[in-house]
């Protein structure tokens, strides 16, 4: 049961990325029109997390984490779209995906956690790797800044919110996650929600409804399923399967579907980079 319930979070993820894609490059043409999309999405989550928390207390505490958590949200979530708009797929999700070097070293400095030399030169090996697959752009033309810049961005806040992850779930009120994602992700909509109205908006046809309504229902999903595993299988395995596996997936479907090419460089840094986040989680 374990492995099916992993196999669907891995899914998940995989399925937002590939909408992601083509909702980016195809459907949303302006920056208000990515916050509709978001509105939409954040809204399935808000309900889920909301209706699982009925019955349950929720501290200040939480409810201040949940808004800097839903705030971070926004600008990861709408950055994701517009670099997968922007740039290659494939080395996109690696650079993402990446983003846990930071929720590791925040356990050194807030926590204690040992750091090994090996887990040391796996972060630098990958941000290496990274840079070797991105020096050049998609097919080898110039590399874009628009998409350099929104995998920047997407890179430290979903960082950051791992970090507010592990350090609620390290306080005494762990266990009102669910009121606390409930919270992050109201707010996160109601955000979305002004900067559309704020913004260009596009009218969404059917198909574009559909993709928001279906990622907000992969987001609740990985949120859900890596809660539970997560206290489940051992770290040693969990980690590297549902970081790495959601990236070589990605990855095959950027050549197989979406018809990349690859340049040798680029294969390179890709493989040398999905290595590499193996050994951050493993070593």
């Amino acid at each position: 049961m374990n492995i099916l319930l992993l196999s669907v979070s891995m899914l998940s993820v995989l399925v937002q990325d590939i909408v992601f894609n083509i909702a980016g490059k195809e459907k949303l043409k302006s920056g208000g029109s990515v916050y509709a999309f978001n509105c939409i999405m954040f809204a399935v989550c808000t309900l889920v997390f909301t209706a699982l928390s009925i019955g349950s207390g929720v501290s200040l505490y939480s409810v201040i984490m949940g808004i800097i958590f839903g705030i971070t949200g926004v600008f990861m979530y709408s950055c994701r779209i517009k670099a997968f708009a922007e740039g290659p797929m494939h080395i996109t999700a690696l650079i993402i995906t990446a983003s846990m070097i930071i929720p590791a070293l925040s356990g050194v400095f807030l926590y204690g956690e040992k750091l090994s030399v090996m887990k040391v030169l796996s972060m630098a090996l990958l941000i290496s790797f990274i840079a070797l697959g991105a020096k050049s752009g998609e097919n080898g033309k110039k590399v874009n800044l628009k998409w350099i810049i929104a995998c920047v961005v997407s890179f430290f806040a979903q960082g950051a919110i791992g970090v507010m992850q592990k350090i609620h779930q390290s306080s005494v009120h762990k266990d009102e996650l669910f009121p606390f994602l409930a919270c992050s992700f109201a707010v996160s909509f109601i955000y979305s929600a002004f900067a559309a109205k704020k913004g260009e908006t596009q009218k969404f046809d059917k198909a574009t409804v559909i993709f928001a309504l279906v990622c907000g229902v992969c987001t609740f999903t990985m949120n859900y399923l890596n809660l539970k595993l997560s206290g489940i299988i051992p770290s040693q395995i969990f980690f590297p399967v549902v970081n790495g596996g959601p990236v070589i997936l990605t990855s095959l479907c950027s050549v197989i579907i979406f018809k990349e090419k690859l340049t040798v460089r680029q294969t390179v840094g890709m493989v040398g980079g999905l290595l590499s986040l193996i050994g951050v989680c493993l070593l």
